[in-house]
């Protein structure tokens, strides 16, 4: 440690790694601290008109803490909204085929109903007159695999359900 009680107008201190301390009991203008890299400590008795202290580094990173954290919240908001944003899309795929498939037999009335369909609907409960019916009206404006009349379980074995998957049930 040095002691500057002699009375001057400008005092230097050398750049120091340990420990630095200044003590002053006579009066200065001017004091320069250099910058210190460990603990320092100033006293004074007497009066400066200037003194100079060293810089302070300033703080240009985050920590790994605060990183985590916002790593962590960030997460959480995506793990809350994700679910909710794939619900959507899923019911958005929904609707846009149940209103093809809406379109789809709408036209397929319409064009049958332009060629007589409704006042010739069968009366009774007989097949064939069903059937008939059907294959003069219905089918000829509608895509079909296969048509099926007194058979259960007459379908294409490639159905999928709305999620994209296969069906499994009784084909």
């Amino acid at each position: 440690m040095k002691n500057y009680t002699e009375c001057a107008t400008h005092v230097d201190l050398p750049p120091t790694k340990a420990k630095a301390s200044f003590t002053s009991a006579g009066s200065f203008t001017h004091v320069d601290l250099p910058p210190i890299k460990a603990k320092a400590s100033f006293t004074s008795a007497g009066s400066f008109t200037h003194v100079d202290l060293p810089p302070i580094k300033a703080k240009f990173a985050f920590t790994l803490a605060e990183v985590l954290i916002t790593l962590g919240i960030i997460g959480i908001v995506a793990a809350m909204t994700i679910p909710a944003l794939m619900a959507n899309i899923s019911d958005r795929k929904n609707s846009a085929m149940l209103k093809e498939d809406y379109s789809i037999l709408k036209q397929m009335m319409l064009l049958a109903n332009d060629a007589g369909a409704v006042g010739s609907f069968p009366k009774s409960d007989d097949m064939q007159q069903m059937k008939n019916w059907f294959e003069t009206f219905v089918q000829p404006h509608i895509k079909t695999t296969e048509v099926c009349y007194n058979r259960w379980g007459c379908w294409n074995k490639d159905v999928k359900i709305s999620n994209g998957s296969k069906y499994q049930g009784i084909i």
